[in-house]
């Protein structure tokens, strides 16, 4: 309903250390995780409706901007 998957895993940082190796499961696969990784979303809508789940799991920054012409 929010447009994102069920498995949160990267939105949470459910980060797993096993045998010295960082990773992070995403779906069935277990994908190597880098501490400098960074995730930007962003919508060319106006004014997004985003469910209390994902407020609660990221940042979300209005950035809204206006040309104007002198």
């Amino acid at each position: 309903p929010d447009g994102f998957p069920k498995d949160y895993n990267v939105l949470e940082k459910n980060v797993k250390v096993a045998q010295g190796r960082t990773f992070i499961v995403l779906g069935d696969k277990e994908v190597d995780y880098d501490n400098n990784f960074k995730l930007y979303l962003n919508t060319k809508l106006a004014n997004p409706k985003y469910s209390p789940s994902v407020f609660g799991r990221a940042v979300v920054i209005n950035y809204t901007g206006k040309l104007v012409w002198i």
